[in-house]
């Protein structure tokens, strides 16, 4: 979800303690991460989906400004889960029983471009029992407005962008645009001898759904808080949050979910992190793990 890459970019991004010292982003530098995420769920449906992406970006950060590109490979079992505004939905898939949520029975079996399981799409091939093809192309932004120094609270405003490169034939995409913005708020505490080793952060957002043929979606707001500590001085972190929108379909359950993340700086130029997250409704993933990389260039 994009609310899940904000408030984690924000906790790494922590400026008094963890940014100086993991990467000189303080100062112009380029990064390149990489994401391997496996995700899976019944969601509404009377079968279960697995979702495997692989995540491969760039990254610049200069002062307070930060910007990022990241774009998939995506393979997915049965072709109802979307990858949408950063968040996975369950798409409504005729074989399902769902071939549109909204009943308007779209002539392409699957609303948001699903379909069904014989389309297939030159973009697309079939591995390990798996349909594998691109995913679509994330762009995200950050700007800090005000700083804790000047303000009892980092004020950071973000952008992001999803660009429809997927195949929409294969259940990744919707062939849509979306759009989202949000504001975070980050504080650090002194509650030991390592200065700032807790940090709180909340973030509300909003995000325009790119409404496909079929279907049309509901603007969700998204909100998500967390509790973050470092230990032996920024070596490790740990990041505990919440995240969840609004109604995306009307009648279902809004997507909610807990995760618990885990970060460890290698050296100056080289971040491990490990990801685990519980969806806590039936508009969610019913587990989520990723295991990532960012080094400096």
């Amino acid at each position: 979800m994009a609310g899940f890459l904000i408030l984690l970019s924000a906790f790494l991004s922590n400026g008094n303690l963890f940014a100086q010292e993991e990467l000189p982003v303080q100062q112009s530098s380029w990064y390149i991460y990489t994401n391997l995420q496996l995700a899976g769920g019944n969601f509404i449906y009377n079968s279960f989906d697995n979702v495997v992406s692989l995540y491969g970006g760039v990254g610049y950060q200069s002062g307070k400004f930060g910007i990022s590109f990241s774009i998939p490979v995506v393979g997915n079992k049965n072709n109802f889960i979307s990858q949408s505004g950063g968040m996975m939905l369950p798409i409504g898939n005729s074989k399902n029983g769902y071939g549109n949520m909204q009943g308007s029975g779209s002539s392409d079996g699957g609303m948001m471009g699903g379909g069904s399981n014989s389309m297939k799409n030159p973009s697309t091939s079939s591995l390990g029992g798996m349909n594998w093809g691109l995913g679509d192309l994330f762009l995200y932004s950050n700007y800090q407005l005000v700083s804790q120094i000047d303000f009892f609270t980092d004020v950071i405003v973000n952008a992001n962008v999803k660009f429809p490169t997927a195949s929409t034939h294969m259940g990744i995409g919707t062939g849509q645009f979306d759009f989202g913005a949000s504001v975070t708020l980050r504080k650090s505490f002194d509650l030991s001898d390592n200065l700032n080793s807790f940090v709180a952060i909340a973030d509300l957002g909003y995000i325009n759904f790119g409404d496909p043929s079929g279907i049309t979606y509901e603007n969700p707001f998204t909100y998500s808080f967390g509790l973050g500590k470092f230990f032996n001085d920024g070596e490790y972190s740990l990041l505990l949050y919440y995240s969840a929108y609004t109604e995306v379909v009307k009648g279902y359950d809004p997507p909610r979910q807990i995760a618990l993340g885990l970060n460890y700086k290698a050296s100056d130029n080289l971040i491990l992190t490990g990801i685990g997250a519980a969806g806590l409704s039936k508009f969610s993933p019913a587990y989520n793990f990723s295991a990532g990389i960012k080094v400096g260039i």
